[in-house]
């Protein structure tokens, strides 16, 4: 079963995310090609992206732990703290752009919400 969970993880849900953060940040790039013409917004776009896609793949590494060692006191722990310092750190960045220019925050916060959404969209087209 293990071999079957890390199969899984490591094929269909990076594939769907990749693919799905290509298209995001194609579809955002044209947005503001179009529409914006912003600089700024394109850097806090590929920052949040970033940000977001770090964010998943290191809590979908500590999430696979948890799964396959449940008794692992320590580790739960420290992905605790890893994480809360993960919310401390997006929250700093968030503040940092939207003190520098409106157009960044905007670019960082979609980056940071775009890897959520695409998660919740592959998850509902697997499903249905």
């Amino acid at each position: 079963m293990d071999s079957k969970f890390k199969q899984n993880k490591q094929g269909v849900l990076n594939k769907y995310t990749v693919v799905g953060m290509l298209i995001f940040f194609v579809v955002a790039f044209l947005i503001n090609v179009l529409l914006l013409q912003s600089l700024s917004f394109m850097i806090g776009l590929l920052i949040g992206s970033s940000i977001g896609f770090l964010k998943f793949y290191f809590m979908s590494g500590f999430l696979s732990v948890l799964v396959m060692k449940p008794e692992a006191v320590n580790l739960h722990k420290s992905g605790i703290v890893k994480y809360i310092l993960s919310i401390a750190t997006v929250i700093i960045i968030l503040a940092a752009a939207a003190i520098y220019d409106l157009f960044l925050f905007a670019g960082v916060s979609a980056g940071i919400l775009a890897m959520p959404v695409i998660i919740t969209i592959s998850a509902l087209k697997q499903r249905y």
